[in-house]
């Protein structure tokens, strides 16, 4: 099967280029689930489209660190 084995993007407005060598591809390989989960990187805080951030384990909420600010 006959694909690009070198590519090069050039952006020069955008002050950046690229390039691409393919060194092996495999066509068709099944890929596992696992390779498509990312661990959340630590002090950050998960926010999903549509929905109120979510706050870490041991890390208060945005609503929580206001209450408590109310409170004192």
């Amino acid at each position: 099967m006959a694909f690009p084995k070198h590519i090069e993007i050039n952006r020069p407005r955008d002050e950046y280029a690229v390039v691409i060598d393919i060194v092996k591809m495999d066509i068709n390989k099944g890929v596992s689930d696992d390779k498509f989960v990312l661990d959340q990187p630590e002090g950050t805080t998960l926010q999903v489209v549509g929905q109120a951030p979510r706050a870490r384990p041991g890390q208060a909420s945005a609503a929580a660190q206001k209450e408590e600010i109310v409170k004192k």
